[in-house]
């Protein structure tokens, strides 16, 4: 980590409720976020709603591997909110796709996908 391991709170915190967003569905551990290039999060009210997490190859391509609503939340936009600014950020900084992988036979996440527009 930067700074000899310190964080500044506000950023531990940030961490800390990503983490718990994402991993109630997904199970992953903290360490299985090291290996992504970014993660994003939305709060409503002060409280964190959607969380997600991807990789940027360059300029050509980023890829959002997960994206996750807390329960009590979904169905609200919070999802379709963050991944449009995560888009908007990414082309703002000059990035000319964003991706998503799905597996061949998930078809609940492929309507969620497609739903916000992958195809």
């Amino acid at each position: 980590m930067c700074g000899g391991g310190h964080l500044p709170s506000a950023t531990r915190v940030a961490m800390s409720q990503m983490y718990s967003v994402l991993s109630r569905d997904f199970g992953y551990t903290m360490s299985d976020y090291s290996t992504f290039d970014v993660a994003a999060l939305l709060r409503c009210d002060g409280q964190p709603t959607t969380a997600a997490v991807l990789d940027v190859y360059g300029a050509d391509v980023a890829e959002l591997f997960v994206v996750a609503t807390r329960r009590g939340m979904r169905q609200k936009g919070n999802c379709r909110a963050l991944v449009q600014q995560i888009a908007r950020t990414l082309s703002d900084a000059g990035v000319r796709r964003l991706v998503v992988s799905v597996d061949e036979g998930d078809s609940e996440s492929r309507a969620v996908w497609d739903k916000l527009g992958f195809q």
